[in-house]
């Protein structure tokens, strides 16, 4: 078992990095699969991010979902930004879903078995 305490080097997810002066900058987010997107037409990862095992997006081809640069995102999130009026009448009415975009800025750590509406 590995002691979280000790010095010892972290797994670099990325070593494909961009050459600039300053710190490192990723070009390509790092995901581990399975992953699953709805539409995947307007998601939008940062270079520097990590995504975990068993992330599924629900997005919508009219709302963006982001994720900024540097974050960490643990095993099983959920982020949907597609939702459902509250209302029973009005869900029986329209039967449609609503988009609304999804934003998580840079350098966020996002757990396990998160879901984010």
């Amino acid at each position: 078992m590995r002691n979280r305490d000790d010095d010892a080097a972290a797994v670099i997810h990325d070593m494909t990095f961009t050459k600039v002066k300053g710190p490192r900058k990723a070009d390509i987010p790092f995901v581990k699969p399975p992953f699953y997107a709805d539409y995947g037409l307007r998601l939008r990862v940062g270079g520097s991010t990590f995504i975990n095992r068993f992330c599924t997006v629900l997005d919508t081809p009219v709302a963006d979902i982001t994720i900024g640069e540097r974050c960490e995102i643990g095993p099983h999130l959920c982020i949907t930004a597609a939702g459902h009026d509250l209302s029973p009448s009005e869900r029986a009415a329209t039967r449609s879903s609503l988009g609304k975009g999804v934003a998580i800025g840079d350098d966020v750590w996002i757990g396990a078995n998160v879901t984010i509406l």
